[in-house]
């Protein structure tokens, strides 16, 4: 089957949004999201416990990273913090040397610091038993990650129900009339390697999605097989969260407009206002996000589903 020039396969998902398809517990389990330790070493969280609490864990971790044969980069960089973390914890400060004060220093001034009551309540979505670091989550974590999943892509279908077709078709219709460097496409190859801002237009849902990228072809055709981690469905709150526009799938995607340019990215966020926030399936604004997910969180385009 080709859709837009392009050939699609049934893999592991079909080629429509299911409701049976869209969220699945892998078996693995595993944190798309940083591990527990990775979250623990932000900043001075480990300050946020008790030392007697907190250092037979960081000298469980040590030992495990200790018995591996090969360590990636990411895992050395938390090895070297841990033993850092533990001599600040077992020794008086007054034996410090330079380096372990500046350490300490640095990470005290981290505004991304972790409260206890945040961090245990990660804490207890992992299963340390599978796996010491806090990769894998339990069972009953990926239970609640699931119904918060489902419950929010019901109030999201039922949203888009009670949008008008008329009105999204004369969204889309004044958009391009306002907007006429924007055209239709109906066949991707012919945008391999070309860069600049697309409009994915999916009718039967009556929502569009404004993206922007130096390879058009590849990036819708990424939007197209991606498939959203368990903990990555809700974004935000269960009441106002977004379906992500790669939990849709090839088939979904009715109309694509593109406005070919190389000085794209920063027109982003101006495109997305283009059209009313109700029939815009963008989680968040337009732009590089210079702070991560942090700014990301902030800067949410959210929905009124209730």
């Amino acid at each position: 089957m080709k859709h837009f020039g392009v050939c699609i396969k049934e893999r592991l998902y079909s080629t429509k949004l299911i409701r049976d398809e869209y969220a699945r517990i892998d078996d693995d389990k595993e944190s798309f999201d940083n591990s527990f330790v990775d979250v623990l070493l932000v900043g001075s969280t480990i300050l946020s416990y008790p030392k007697d609490e907190i250092l037979p864990y960081l000298n469980e971790v040590k030992k495990y990273y200790n018995s591996l044969d090969k360590l990636s980069s990411k895992l050395r960089n938390n090895l070297n913090d841990i033993r850092k973390w533990c001599k600040i914890l077992d020794t008086p400060k007054a034996q410090w040397d330079d380096k372990l004060i500046s350490f300490f220093n640095k990470a005290k001034e981290d505004s991304f610091t972790l409260s206890y009551k945040d961090i245990k309540e990660r804490q207890s979505h992992f299963d340390f038993e599978k796996s010491i670091e806090g990769r894998r989550y339990s069972d009953a974590y990926c239970k609640e990650l699931y119904d918060d999943a489902m419950y929010n892509y019901d109030l999201n279908m039922k949203y888009f129900s009670s949008l008008s077709q008329k009105d999204f078709n004369k969204q889309v219709d004044d958009f391009l009339k306002k907007n006429d460097r924007f055209y239709e496409i109906f066949d991707l190859n012919s945008y391999k390697n070309v860069s600049g801002i697309y409009v994915m237009i999916l009718d039967e849902y009556k929502q569009v999605y404004v993206g922007v990228a130096s390879d058009i072809y590849k990036r819708i055709r990424q939007h197209w097989t991606k498939h959203k981690p368990l903990d990555r469905l809700v974004f935000g709150s269960i009441d106002s969260s977004k379906l992500s526009i790669d939990s849709f799938r090839a088939l979904d995607t009715t109309r694509i407009l593109v406005m070919a340019d190389k000085s794209y990215y920063d027109s982003e966020d101006k495109y997305i206002r283009k059209f009313n926030k109700k029939y815009v399936l963008n989680r968040i604004t337009g732009g590089f996000k210079m702070f991560g997910f942090a700014e990301a969180i902030d800067s949410r385009i959210k929905h009124k589903l209730l």
